[in-house]
């Protein structure tokens, strides 16, 4: 039976929350870029939509980083 090195999942576990943490405040600062460079009232209304998708993002690429990272 093949058990996973300790200190690989004790290290990817603190990557993920790295990477949960930078996603949040890179999603952050591009929100707030968003709405400083945005006038229009109806283009306001999609922020939240922004930040969805700008963490998405933020968090998966970093998902494929520790994946080559792994592999």
């Amino acid at each position: 039976m093949n058990f996973v090195n300790p200190w690989l999942s004790l290290f990817s576990f603190v990557y993920f929350i790295a990477a949960g943490f930078l996603s949040f405040l890179g999603s952050k600062y591009l929100v707030l870029y968003y709405l400083e460079k945005v006038n229009s009232k109806i283009l306001r209304t999609i922020e939240p939509l922004v930040g969805v998708i700008s963490f998405c993002s933020f968090f998966g690429i970093f998902l494929i980083i520790l994946y080559n990272i792994l592999t």
